[in-house]
């Protein structure tokens, strides 16, 4: 089940992604205590490098 938070997430962070020329495959938000961990998956016909990751970070 996805909860209320990742959909907010989805809804903000897709424009975004997609806006810099990338797909949105999915994104991860994980809690642990006062923690939190945001994965975002993406991907491009000509692959993404980890700069790509660090521009859409």
């Amino acid at each position: 089940m996805i909860s209320q938070v990742t959909k907010t997430l989805e809804e903000l962070i897709r424009p975004v992604v997609e806006g810099m020329g990338f797909e949105f495959v999915g994104l991860e938000f994980l809690q642990q205590g006062n923690r939190s961990l945001l994965r975002v998956y993406i991907d491009s016909e000509a692959g993404v490098s980890v700069d790509h990751c660090g521009d859409v970070s």
